[in-house]
């Protein structure tokens, strides 16, 4: 991949820009949920089973993560 002569300065030379398949969901070495897990998560909570300060607590978690994985601004990939 050949980067502009400036691409350093903007970031867009930097790893996580050239490869950012390699950061999403499982793959993500930070990860601490996986594929079933975010399916769990979002079928669970819209059957009105538990709330999201319960599923943080279960998967040790931030509440804010867990309503980022319902309302699907992360993990965006998953259906």
């Amino acid at each position: 991949m050949r980067l502009h002569p400036e691409a350093h300065i903007r970031g867009e030379a930097h790893w996580t820009r050239q490869h950012r398949e390699r950061l999403l969901g499982e793959l993500n070495p930070n990860s601490k949920l996986v594929a079933p897990d975010i399916a769990a998560i979002r079928s669970r909570y819209a059957a009105g089973e538990i709330s999201m300060y319960r599923l943080a607590q279960e998967y040790g978690v931030s509440d804010v993560h867990i309503a980022y994985i319902i309302l699907r601004k992360s993990w965006k990939e998953l259906p």
